[in-house]
C-alpha cells in the first residue's frame, strides 16, 4: 500500500493536487482513500 501525505501553504494547490491524485487512480481502476486532519470547506472529489 502507498501512503502519499500532501501538505502546504493556504491557496498552495493541495486541493488540486489530491483531485488530479484521485482522478489519476480512479482511471487505473483503483480505489484511493483520503483522510483529512483539518475540516473546512473543501472541495475534494
Amino acid at each position: 500500500m502507498d501512503i502519499v501525505i500532501i501538505s502546504g501553504f493556504l491557496g498552495g494547490g493541495k486541493t488540486t493536487t489530491l483531485n488530479q491524485f484521485i482522478e489519476n487512480a480512479r482511471s487505473q481502476n483503483q480505489t484511493p482513500a483520503v483522510i483529512m486532519n483539518e475540516f473546512g470547506n473543501s472541495k475534494c472529489r
